[in-house]
């Protein structure tokens, strides 16, 4: 049987009120509960109480029914959230992708794009990889395969085969997650990327461009550079050489090959790189020219010691000679020339032959004399200026 002092106001079922307060507890202005927020007694006027209305059975249903379709609905779109989070983890913002875009830009040459997403090491320079440098090696990167990705926590191992020319290696690139992108994915950068090797680098004499594959690379410290340095190359050959902005002075070609190693790690098959200046062979005939054209205007002297001229013929008694006349028997030839040749250097040229005719003066007579004077060395200083080249000879 039920409490008589609860009332089941909304029928079977739709829960019950509390008892209303017990007549002669006190006025209606002294009642503990507000008026009118109770449900009446039964026998009570409705100005004292007001039923609210009866739940309405296919209402009742309908919204069970919306309910259940509202559930089923979220239900789909976790499952499908799910499933579409994982595409998306894996395959637009995975390591994967990343370690596949940082070598693809390789492979299409965009390695500046490649350096930049690479991992940041103070002491790796690639000032010397350009894509123009890039684009003119040879031996490059022409080829990936991603074979493994393991992902441990914030940590991912990408296992790749690495083609170079004719060889394959298999590599594998560190990533290490670094934030959040994207609101709920994993940000992702390189922490140990495709190996390079460093060269060590050692310009000597007066260079005033550096350059790569033919390249000049702007932007270099050329003092930096004549104190050495060390440059990061990727995988593949190069040509390095330098200017001097002069036509009589160059830099040979040194060659630096970087393969990829069984072990995944890069070497350079030339590990220093010592370019040191040379005359070329312009500069060579330059200077020949210049003695030639000396030793051709102390030809024209008529004295027997003429200034700053190799031929210096001593006698004993000078004036006893008369119609001096010299000329070349054999022109002199350079010594091979070592020095740095942007700065003044000398040169010595050796093995000459001239020859002195003249009228000798033997007691009342003058009488032709001809004599042959070796030359067995002379020098001469040298200067280069761009494209000016000078010599200097001694008194």
């Amino acid at each position: 049987m039920g409490d008589n002092n609860k009332v089941d106001y909304y029928g079977t079922g739709a829960g019950v009120y509390p008892a209303s307060p017990t007549p002669g507890a006190g006025t209606e202005d002294q009642q503990e509960w507000p008026k009118q927020q109770w449900p009446p007694t039964p026998g009570q006027s409705a100005k004292q109480g007001q039923a609210p209305p009866q739940a309405d059975p296919k209402q009742t249903r309908t919204l069970m029914i919306a309910g259940g379709v509202t559930a089923a609905v979220l239900v789909a779109l976790i499952v499908g959230g799910y499933f579409g989070f994982k595409h998306l983890n894996e395959n637009v913002y995975g390591p994967q992708v990343l370690a596949e875009e940082y070598l693809q830009a390789i492979v299409d040459g965009d390695v500046e794009r490649a350096v930049g997403m690479g991992p940041e090491h103070n002491w790796q320079n690639f000032s010397l990889m350009t894509d123009e440098v890039y684009a003119k090696a040879e031996n490059t990167i022409t080829g990936f395969e991603v074979t493994d990705v393991v992902v441990t926590d914030g940590k991912a191992d990408i296992s790749v085969d690495i083609e170079q020319g004719d060889d394959t290696q298999a590599v594998t690139l560190d990533l290490r997650s670094d934030g959040t992108e994207a609101l709920f994915f994993r940000k992702w950068k390189l922490n140990i990327g495709l190996e390079s090797a460093a060269v060590h680098y050692i310009l000597r004499g007066d260079a005033t461009a550096v350059a790569v594959n033919g390249v000049d690379i702007p932007g270099q410290d050329m003092e930096l550079l004549r104190s050495s340095t060390m440059f990061n190359f990727l995988p593949g050959d190069y040509t390095l050489d330098a200017s001097t902005g002069s036509p009589y002075a160059d830099y040979p070609d040194e060659s630096v090959s970087v393969r990829l190693n069984r072990d995944g790690t890069a070497a350079a098959q030339e590990p220093t790189i010592d370019l040191k200046p040379v005359l070329t062979d312009a500069g060579r005939e330059e200077i020949q020219a210049g003695i030639t054209a000396h030793l051709e205007e102390c030809m024209k002297s008529t004295e027997l010691m003429p200034k700053g001229c190799p031929n210096q013929w001593e006698a004993e008694d000078p004036d006893s000679y008369r119609n001096i006349s010299w000329s070349m028997q054999t022109a002199p030839t350079l010594d091979p020339i070592e020095s740095d040749p942007t700065g003044p250097f000398s040169v010595r040229a050796v093995n000459g032959e001239f020859i002195l005719d003249s009228e000798v003066n033997r007691g009342d007579s003058w009488q032709p004399q001809r004599e042959s004077y070796q030359l067995y060395w002379m020098y001469a200083g040298v200067e280069i200026n761009g494209e000016e080249l000078s010599l200097t000879f001694a008194d």
